[in-house]
């Protein structure tokens, strides 16, 4: 799965235009356009995910795991072609185009904003030999655990963790 962000627009590829490839629906510009917010507590939340999150256990101790629980979800999949040498790089290119523009839009509202993405890749469960893409927002802050470890910890999916340099790229 690894190699599939190095052949399709990982954090690595450049942030300009890709003439329609990628595109994001409709449901992912709402949430962009929704903003950040900053709650009292320091969490930093996508205010169009956070208006239709529903916590189902105990509060949460820390803020990564509020802010990982309230901004991970899943890229939205289902106007893509089924056919994997189709569907892989349009998803892919959707996915980081998702996490490079929400992420300049919390560094835009903060330009001090340690803000991270962590995107991972991985194959579907639905039985086919397809992909899936996640991307969770969270705030890198001294002497709180990351939401992931390093990339490199996790087997199974492809995971890369940005941070705003990769929109420097």
């Amino acid at each position: 799965m690894r190699d599939l962000l190095a052949r399709h627009g990982g954090p690595d590829a450049p942030p300009g235009e890709s003439g329609g490839v990628g595109e994001l629906p409709e449901v992912l510009e709402e949430i962009l356009t929704d903003g950040w917010v900053v709650e009292d507590d320091g969490a930093v939340l996508l205010k169009g995910m956070l208006d239709g999150y529903h916590p189902a256990g105990p509060p949460f101790t820390d803020l990564v795991g509020r802010e990982a629980a309230v901004n991970g979800w899943g890229v939205p999949d289902w106007d893509l072609p089924e056919a994997p040498e189709e569907r892989t790089p349009l998803l892919l290119a959707r996915t980081f185009r998702y996490a490079r523009r929400a992420l300049a839009a919390r560094v835009a509202q903060d330009p001090s904003a340690d803000i991270r993405a962590t995107v991972s890749v991985s194959r579907s469960e639905s039985g086919e030999q397809s992909v899936t893409s996640h991307v969770t927002f969270w705030t890198h802050r001294d002497g709180e655990a990351p939401h992931v470890a390093g990339p490199e910890t996790v087997s199974g999916p492809a995971v890369a963790v940005m941070d705003p340099t990769d929109l420097m790229s």
